[in-house]
Protein backbone atom coordinates (compact mmCIF):
# COMPACT_ATOMS: atom_id res chain seq x y z
CA UNK A 1 0.00 0.00 0.00
CA UNK A 2 1.29 3.33 -1.07
CA UNK A 3 1.91 5.87 1.42
CA UNK A 4 2.85 9.17 -1.21
CA UNK A 5 -1.27 10.20 -0.56
CA UNK A 6 0.05 13.28 0.69
CA UNK A 7 1.99 13.90 -2.67
CA UNK A 8 0.25 16.27 -5.37
CA UNK A 9 2.24 16.34 -8.67
CA UNK A 10 3.81 20.26 -9.24
CA UNK A 11 2.56 20.40 -12.95
CA UNK A 12 -0.64 19.31 -12.20
CA UNK A 13 -1.14 22.40 -10.06
CA UNK A 14 0.15 24.14 -12.05
CA UNK A 15 -2.34 23.21 -15.05
CA UNK A 16 -5.10 23.83 -12.18
CA UNK A 17 -4.22 27.09 -11.28
CA UNK A 18 -3.12 28.80 -14.15
CA UNK A 19 -4.99 30.19 -16.87
CA UNK A 20 -4.96 29.65 -20.97
CA UNK A 21 -3.46 33.25 -21.82
CA UNK A 22 -1.21 33.28 -18.86
CA UNK A 23 -0.19 29.66 -20.11
CA UNK A 24 0.74 31.33 -23.86
CA UNK A 25 2.06 33.44 -22.84
CA UNK A 26 5.38 32.37 -20.45
CA UNK A 27 5.12 29.41 -23.13
CA UNK A 28 6.59 31.43 -25.54
CA UNK A 29 9.49 32.11 -23.79
CA UNK A 30 12.85 30.44 -23.96
CA UNK A 31 15.39 27.53 -22.72
CA UNK A 32 18.39 29.21 -21.92
CA UNK A 33 21.20 26.12 -21.54
CA UNK A 34 21.03 22.94 -21.24
CA UNK A 35 21.45 20.21 -18.85
CA UNK A 36 24.59 18.85 -18.16
CA UNK A 37 25.31 15.96 -20.83
CA UNK A 38 25.80 12.26 -18.76
CA UNK A 39 23.38 13.01 -15.97
CA UNK A 40 21.49 9.81 -14.98
CA UNK A 41 17.81 9.32 -15.15
CA UNK A 42 15.95 9.42 -12.22
CA UNK A 43 14.26 7.33 -13.59
CA UNK A 44 16.65 4.50 -14.05
CA UNK A 45 17.60 4.92 -10.18
CA UNK A 46 14.52 4.73 -8.98
CA UNK A 47 13.47 1.58 -10.76
CA UNK A 48 16.97 0.31 -9.42
CA UNK A 49 15.85 1.56 -6.03
CA UNK A 50 12.67 -0.07 -6.10
CA UNK A 51 14.25 -3.53 -7.47
CA UNK A 52 16.63 -3.66 -4.25
CA UNK A 53 16.45 -0.99 -1.83
CA UNK A 54 19.67 -1.36 -0.23
CA UNK A 55 21.50 -0.62 -3.54
CA UNK A 56 20.79 3.32 -2.67
CA UNK A 57 19.50 3.41 0.40
CA UNK A 58 20.96 6.30 2.17
CA UNK A 59 22.57 7.78 -0.72
CA UNK A 60 22.42 10.68 -2.80
CA UNK A 61 22.69 11.36 -6.73
CA UNK A 62 22.89 14.25 -8.57
CA UNK A 63 20.83 13.53 -11.55
CA UNK A 64 18.05 14.49 -14.18
CA UNK A 65 14.61 13.75 -13.41
CA UNK A 66 11.43 14.53 -15.10
CA UNK A 67 9.32 17.05 -14.09
CA UNK A 68 5.73 14.50 -14.54
CA UNK A 69 7.59 12.21 -11.68
CA UNK A 70 7.73 15.47 -9.56
CA UNK A 71 5.43 16.14 -6.42
CA UNK A 72 5.58 18.33 -3.41
CA UNK A 73 3.93 17.43 0.17
CA UNK A 74 1.33 19.99 1.25
CA UNK A 75 2.93 18.17 4.60
CA UNK A 76 5.53 20.51 5.15
CA UNK A 77 5.83 22.11 2.29
CA UNK A 78 3.97 24.73 0.43
CA UNK A 79 3.09 23.20 -2.83
CA UNK A 80 0.13 24.53 -3.06
CA UNK A 81 1.07 27.73 -2.52
CA UNK A 82 3.64 28.46 -5.19
CA UNK A 83 3.59 32.11 -5.80
CA UNK A 84 2.97 32.28 -9.10
CA UNK A 85 3.69 35.50 -9.71
CA UNK A 86 7.15 35.22 -8.47
CA UNK A 87 7.59 32.60 -10.90
CA UNK A 88 6.31 34.93 -14.02
CA UNK A 89 8.56 37.40 -12.65
CA UNK A 90 11.63 35.25 -12.43
CA UNK A 91 10.96 33.86 -16.23
CA UNK A 92 10.70 37.27 -17.89
CA UNK A 93 13.45 38.88 -15.92
CA UNK A 94 15.47 36.07 -17.63
CA UNK A 95 13.33 35.57 -20.92
CA UNK A 96 12.89 32.24 -19.80
CA UNK A 97 14.11 29.09 -17.82
CA UNK A 98 17.87 29.45 -17.02
CA UNK A 99 19.90 25.97 -16.39
CA UNK A 100 22.58 27.57 -15.26
CA UNK A 101 20.61 30.04 -12.67
CA UNK A 102 18.13 27.56 -11.51
CA UNK A 103 21.35 25.08 -9.53
CA UNK A 104 20.40 22.29 -8.09
CA UNK A 105 17.14 21.37 -6.24
CA UNK A 106 16.33 18.91 -4.25
CA UNK A 107 14.47 15.32 -3.62
CA UNK A 108 13.37 12.17 -2.18
CA UNK A 109 12.08 8.71 -3.29
CA UNK A 110 10.32 6.53 -1.06
CA UNK A 111 10.49 2.52 -0.85
CA UNK A 112 6.81 1.98 -2.51
CA UNK A 113 6.16 4.36 -4.88
CA UNK A 114 7.56 6.45 -8.10
CA UNK A 115 6.99 9.45 -7.29
CA UNK A 116 10.00 12.33 -6.35
CA UNK A 117 8.60 14.50 -3.58
CA UNK A 118 10.38 17.85 -3.86
CA UNK A 119 11.86 19.53 -1.24
CA UNK A 120 13.62 22.61 -2.12
CA UNK A 121 12.78 23.32 -5.69
CA UNK A 122 9.17 23.51 -6.52
CA UNK A 123 9.01 26.82 -7.89
CA UNK A 124 12.08 25.34 -10.09
CA UNK A 125 10.03 22.76 -11.37
CA UNK A 126 6.69 25.04 -11.93
CA UNK A 127 9.14 27.17 -13.93
CA UNK A 128 10.38 24.98 -16.21
CA UNK A 129 7.37 23.62 -16.75
CA UNK A 130 5.61 26.88 -17.86
CA UNK A 131 8.35 27.80 -20.59
CA UNK A 132 7.19 24.41 -22.43
CA UNK A 133 4.21 22.88 -21.13
CA UNK A 134 6.32 19.18 -21.70
CA UNK A 135 5.83 16.71 -18.68
CA UNK A 136 9.00 14.58 -19.78
CA UNK A 137 11.48 18.13 -19.53
CA UNK A 138 14.58 17.88 -16.79
CA UNK A 139 15.33 19.58 -14.17
CA UNK A 140 18.36 19.00 -11.98
CA UNK A 141 18.30 17.04 -8.42
CA UNK A 142 20.26 15.97 -6.20
CA UNK A 143 17.82 12.61 -5.15
CA UNK A 144 18.33 10.71 -1.73
CA UNK A 145 17.43 7.87 -1.34
CA UNK A 146 14.99 6.57 2.32
CA UNK A 147 16.05 3.75 4.46
CA UNK A 148 13.40 0.96 3.84
CA UNK A 149 13.23 0.55 7.56
CA UNK A 150 12.35 3.98 8.45
CA UNK A 151 8.33 4.37 9.53
CA UNK A 152 6.28 7.09 7.41
CA UNK A 153 6.73 9.41 10.22
CA UNK A 154 10.64 9.28 10.29
CA UNK A 155 10.73 9.97 6.41
CA UNK A 156 8.31 12.99 6.62
CA UNK A 157 10.66 14.05 9.55
CA UNK A 158 13.79 13.47 7.37
CA UNK A 159 12.26 15.16 4.37
CA UNK A 160 10.76 18.40 6.44
CA UNK A 161 14.70 18.72 7.72
CA UNK A 162 15.74 18.84 4.26
CA UNK A 163 13.08 21.36 3.10
CA UNK A 164 13.74 23.63 6.34
CA UNK A 165 17.34 23.78 5.71
CA UNK A 166 16.69 25.79 2.33
CA UNK A 167 13.42 27.35 3.57
CA UNK A 168 15.18 28.55 6.61
CA UNK A 169 17.38 31.37 5.32
CA UNK A 170 15.50 32.40 2.76
CA UNK A 171 13.60 35.82 2.67
CA UNK A 172 10.38 34.57 0.31
CA UNK A 173 9.33 32.15 2.66
CA UNK A 174 6.35 33.08 5.75
CA UNK A 175 7.18 32.33 9.11
CA UNK A 176 3.93 29.76 8.95
CA UNK A 177 5.81 28.25 5.90
CA UNK A 178 8.91 28.00 8.10
CA UNK A 179 7.53 26.84 11.09
CA UNK A 180 5.67 24.05 9.27
CA UNK A 181 9.37 22.75 8.11
CA UNK A 182 10.68 23.09 11.16
CA UNK A 183 8.11 20.93 12.89
CA UNK A 184 7.82 18.52 10.89
CA UNK A 185 11.47 18.30 10.79
CA UNK A 186 11.49 18.35 14.57
CA UNK A 187 13.24 21.01 15.29
CA UNK A 188 13.53 21.23 19.26
CA UNK A 189 11.97 24.98 18.92
CA UNK A 190 9.04 24.30 16.68
CA UNK A 191 8.09 21.20 18.61
CA UNK A 192 7.87 22.92 21.71
CA UNK A 193 5.75 26.05 20.81
CA UNK A 194 3.85 23.65 18.97
CA UNK A 195 3.65 21.11 22.35
CA UNK A 196 3.14 24.67 24.45
CA UNK A 197 0.01 25.66 21.92
CA UNK A 198 -1.92 22.13 21.93
CA UNK A 199 -3.64 22.01 25.39
CA UNK A 200 -5.26 25.56 24.38
CA UNK A 201 -5.92 24.01 21.33
CA UNK A 202 -4.19 26.62 19.06
CA UNK A 203 -2.48 25.46 15.70
CA UNK A 204 0.38 27.14 14.29
CA UNK A 205 0.35 27.00 10.69
CA UNK A 206 -1.85 23.99 10.31
CA UNK A 207 0.13 21.27 12.01
CA UNK A 208 -2.59 20.33 15.02
CA UNK A 209 -5.27 18.90 12.75
CA UNK A 210 -9.05 19.77 14.33
CA UNK A 211 -7.66 22.48 16.45
CA UNK A 212 -10.27 25.30 16.55
CA UNK A 213 -8.20 28.17 16.84
CA UNK A 214 -5.13 29.14 15.24
CA UNK A 215 -2.17 31.24 15.65
CA UNK A 216 -0.70 33.42 12.33
CA UNK A 217 2.46 34.03 14.32
CA UNK A 218 4.86 31.84 16.06
CA UNK A 219 7.89 34.63 16.53
CA UNK A 220 5.31 36.85 18.86
CA UNK A 221 4.39 33.75 21.03
CA UNK A 222 7.74 33.53 21.48
CA UNK A 223 8.68 37.23 22.44
CA UNK A 224 5.02 37.05 24.97
CA UNK A 225 6.74 33.91 26.59
CA UNK A 226 10.46 35.71 26.83
CA UNK A 227 9.25 38.70 27.84
CA UNK A 228 6.07 38.11 30.07
CA UNK A 229 6.77 34.53 31.10
CA UNK A 230 5.03 31.44 30.82
CA UNK A 231 2.53 32.07 33.31
CA UNK A 232 1.26 35.39 32.77
CA UNK A 233 1.04 33.57 28.57
CA UNK A 234 -0.62 31.08 30.08
CA UNK A 235 -3.20 33.41 32.24
CA UNK A 236 -3.83 35.15 28.70
CA UNK A 237 -4.36 32.08 26.48
CA UNK A 238 -6.61 30.05 28.94
CA UNK A 239 -9.09 33.21 29.27
CA UNK A 240 -9.35 33.89 25.41
CA UNK A 241 -9.57 29.80 24.62
CA UNK A 242 -11.76 29.42 27.41
CA UNK A 243 -14.97 31.91 26.22
CA UNK A 244 -13.63 31.36 22.54
CA UNK A 245 -13.31 34.98 21.94
CA UNK A 246 -11.67 34.25 18.49
CA UNK A 247 -10.76 31.75 15.83
CA UNK A 248 -7.87 33.45 15.04
CA UNK A 249 -5.32 34.59 18.07
CA UNK A 250 -3.57 38.36 16.75
CA UNK A 251 -0.08 37.08 18.78
CA UNK A 252 0.78 40.72 18.99
CA UNK A 253 -2.52 41.24 21.39
CA UNK A 254 -1.18 37.95 23.25
CA UNK A 255 2.15 39.58 23.85
CA UNK A 256 0.11 43.21 25.01
CA UNK A 257 -2.27 40.95 27.49
CA UNK A 258 0.27 39.00 28.99
CA UNK A 259 2.55 41.86 29.77
CA UNK A 260 -0.49 43.74 31.05
CA UNK A 261 -0.72 40.78 33.34
CA UNK A 262 2.77 40.97 34.32
CA UNK A 263 3.38 45.06 34.95
CA UNK A 264 0.26 45.02 37.07
CA UNK A 265 0.16 42.11 38.72
CA UNK A 266 0.02 43.56 42.51
CA UNK A 267 -3.11 45.52 41.19
CA UNK A 268 -5.13 42.85 39.47
CA UNK A 269 -3.96 40.38 42.18
CA UNK A 270 -5.31 43.13 45.04
CA UNK A 271 -8.64 43.52 43.41
CA UNK A 272 -8.84 39.26 43.19
CA UNK A 273 -8.32 39.50 46.90
CA UNK A 274 -10.30 41.89 47.83
CA UNK A 275 -13.52 40.18 46.26
CA UNK A 276 -12.87 37.09 45.54
CA UNK A 277 -12.27 36.34 41.88
CA UNK A 278 -10.61 35.94 38.93
CA UNK A 279 -10.86 39.82 37.93
CA UNK A 280 -9.02 39.69 34.56
CA UNK A 281 -10.75 35.84 33.31
CA UNK A 282 -14.22 37.75 33.69
CA UNK A 283 -12.79 41.08 32.41
CA UNK A 284 -12.23 38.69 29.22
CA UNK A 285 -15.70 37.08 28.99
CA UNK A 286 -17.09 40.63 29.80
CA UNK A 287 -15.81 42.77 26.77
CA UNK A 288 -15.11 40.04 24.39
CA UNK A 289 -18.72 37.55 24.60
CA UNK A 290 -21.22 39.15 26.86
CA UNK A 291 -20.97 43.04 25.90
CA UNK A 292 -22.28 43.40 22.87
CA UNK A 293 -25.34 40.94 23.75
CA UNK A 294 -25.90 42.39 26.71
CA UNK A 295 -26.53 46.49 25.65
CA UNK A 296 -27.59 45.58 21.50
CA UNK A 297 -30.67 45.24 22.82
CA UNK A 298 -30.77 49.02 24.21
CA UNK A 299 -28.26 50.37 21.09
CA UNK A 300 -27.88 48.19 18.03
CA UNK A 301 -24.74 49.97 17.58
CA UNK A 302 -23.16 47.90 20.62
CA UNK A 303 -20.64 45.38 19.75
CA UNK A 304 -18.03 43.09 22.00
CA UNK A 305 -14.38 44.11 21.74
CA UNK A 306 -12.05 42.50 19.12
CA UNK A 307 -8.60 41.96 18.91
CA UNK A 308 -8.44 44.71 15.90
CA UNK A 309 -9.69 47.41 18.09
CA UNK A 310 -7.13 46.69 20.82
CA UNK A 311 -4.16 46.60 18.44
CA UNK A 312 -5.17 49.45 15.82
CA UNK A 313 -3.08 51.83 14.75
CA UNK A 314 0.33 49.37 15.36
CA UNK A 315 0.72 49.77 11.62
CA UNK A 316 2.20 53.00 12.73
CA UNK A 317 4.19 52.08 16.13
CA UNK A 318 5.26 49.03 16.70
CA UNK A 319 5.56 48.97 20.17
CA UNK A 320 3.06 47.22 22.63
CA UNK A 321 2.25 50.49 24.91
CA UNK A 322 -0.85 51.28 23.07
CA UNK A 323 -2.16 47.93 23.32
CA UNK A 324 -1.27 47.57 26.80
CA UNK A 325 -3.17 50.88 27.78
CA UNK A 326 -6.32 50.02 26.21
CA UNK A 327 -6.11 46.51 28.44
CA UNK A 328 -5.91 48.86 31.54
CA UNK A 329 -8.82 51.01 29.72
CA UNK A 330 -10.55 47.72 29.65
CA UNK A 331 -9.42 46.42 33.38
CA UNK A 332 -10.51 49.54 34.96
CA UNK A 333 -13.81 50.15 33.16
CA UNK A 334 -14.36 46.89 34.02
CA UNK A 335 -13.74 46.11 37.86
CA UNK A 336 -15.69 49.84 38.26
CA UNK A 337 -18.69 48.45 36.70
CA UNK A 338 -18.59 45.28 39.39
CA UNK A 339 -18.18 48.28 41.86
CA UNK A 340 -21.78 49.43 40.74
CA UNK A 341 -23.43 46.37 40.22
CA UNK A 342 -21.57 43.65 42.95
CA UNK A 343 -20.45 46.06 45.29
CA UNK A 344 -16.78 45.08 44.38
CA UNK A 345 -13.98 46.64 46.54
CA UNK A 346 -11.25 48.94 44.96
CA UNK A 347 -8.51 49.97 47.12
CA UNK A 348 -6.90 51.80 44.62
CA UNK A 349 -6.47 55.75 44.46
CA UNK A 350 -9.54 57.28 43.14
CA UNK A 351 -11.30 54.04 43.13
CA UNK A 352 -9.54 52.80 40.67
CA UNK A 353 -7.59 49.57 40.06
CA UNK A 354 -5.38 50.66 37.93
CA UNK A 355 -4.75 54.02 39.21
CA UNK A 356 -2.53 57.02 37.79
CA UNK A 357 -1.28 59.10 40.11
CA UNK A 358 0.91 58.35 42.83
CA UNK A 359 4.92 58.42 43.70
CA UNK A 360 7.52 56.05 41.77
CA UNK A 361 7.48 54.45 45.31
CA UNK A 362 4.14 53.98 45.67
CA UNK A 363 2.93 50.27 45.57
CA UNK A 364 -0.26 51.55 43.28
CA UNK A 365 1.95 53.18 40.87
CA UNK A 366 2.07 50.47 38.74
CA UNK A 367 1.10 53.23 36.07
CA UNK A 368 4.26 55.36 36.96
CA UNK A 369 6.82 52.30 36.60
CA UNK A 370 4.97 51.46 33.11
CA UNK A 371 5.26 55.10 31.95
CA UNK A 372 9.13 55.15 32.93
CA UNK A 373 9.47 52.28 30.60
CA UNK A 374 7.32 53.28 27.55
CA UNK A 375 8.94 55.10 24.34
CA UNK A 376 9.49 58.68 25.12
CA UNK A 377 7.84 59.00 21.41
CA UNK A 378 4.63 57.35 22.69
CA UNK A 379 4.69 58.08 26.50
CA UNK A 380 2.78 61.56 26.25
CA UNK A 381 -0.54 60.03 24.95
CA UNK A 382 -0.92 56.78 26.70
CA UNK A 383 -2.51 57.98 29.79
CA UNK A 384 -5.58 59.31 27.07
CA UNK A 385 -5.75 55.94 25.57
CA UNK A 386 -5.95 54.26 28.77
CA UNK A 387 -8.89 56.43 30.14
CA UNK A 388 -10.83 56.68 26.23
CA UNK A 389 -13.45 54.12 25.02
CA UNK A 390 -11.99 52.94 21.29
CA UNK A 391 -14.62 50.66 20.22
Amino acid sequence: MSNNKDLVKIIDLYEIRVDGNRKARLANLNVIGELSPGLPLAEDLIKQYLEDPWSLAGKSIICAARLSDQYGSPTYNRTEEIDLNKCEQNLEEKSGYSYQSANVGSGWVRPYGKEIANTQSGHRATMRYAVELDPDARTVLNLSFHNPNHSYDVMIQIESDDHHTDCADRKNQSGLDKFKSAYYGRRDWAVQLYDYCKPFDISIAGTLVGAYFSLPSHSYLSTALSLAGKGNVDTYLNSFTRYKCEKTIQASCVVAGALFLKQFAPQIAKVDQDNNVDSFDLMMKWWFKDYGPLYAELDPDKRCCTQLDLIQGGGLYKGNEPTIARFVYLYNDFVRLRKRTDSWKISGRNSTAIPFQGSEKDKESGWNNFLSKANHLIKPVLGSIATTPFF
